[in-house]
């Protein structure tokens, strides 16, 4: 798949039914995945925006090898952030649209990052370099904090994304 190509998935009636009464439920309740609670649910998708945030950056403004000490550097805490994302997911969405959700929803982070990029333009790949630079002069176990305070631009929204909670 390109970055910024939006991806079209169908549903069938059948589908959009399901998906509304389990968004349905998903709003009335408090999404708690694998007994963590909703502060760990944020920090997990904030932590996803910045890990997709550097990779597009990554890809954009030849920094695959700040990339790449990023993803050194943090394996532990992007492994933790990322099962407490599918798990939301999972809670969300059930096991068997998890993973559909998921996807759309980090496509449609890529997606959000590469029409950033397109928008700040020269300005785009300097704070990139300067976002690169903070982050890995973090101390070990402060990429999920940073992260969650950093929150800068709003997540993507949608039908396949996460509680409005999220995304306002």
């Amino acid at each position: 798949m390109v970055l910024g190509e939006f991806v079209v998935r169908r549903f069938s009636i059948l589908g959009l039914c399901v998906a509304g009464v389990l968004a349905a439920g998903a709003a009335l309740t408090p999404v708690h995945a694998a007994g963590e609670d909703a502060t760990s649910d944020h920090a997990s998708v904030h932590t996803r925006k910045l890990q997709t945030e550097l990779m597009v950056s990554a890809l954009y403004c030849g920094q695959q090898a700040r990339y790449n000490a990023f993803v050194r550097q943090f394996e532990d805490e992007l492994v933790t952030s990322g099962r407490q994302l599918k798990a939301l997911f999972v809670s969300q969405h059930g096991s068997r649209h998890a993973v559909p959700a998921l996807d759309a929803f980090l496509t449609r982070l890529a997606n959000q990052e590469s029409q950033r990029r397109l928008t700040l333009g020269n300005q785009y790949c300097r704070d990139a370099r300067n976002l690169f630079a903070k982050v890995l002069m973090l101390p070990n176990r402060q990429l999920i904090a940073f992260a969650t305070t950093r929150a800068s631009t709003p997540l993507p929204s949608g039908r396949v994304t996460l509680l409005r909670a999220f995304t306002d």
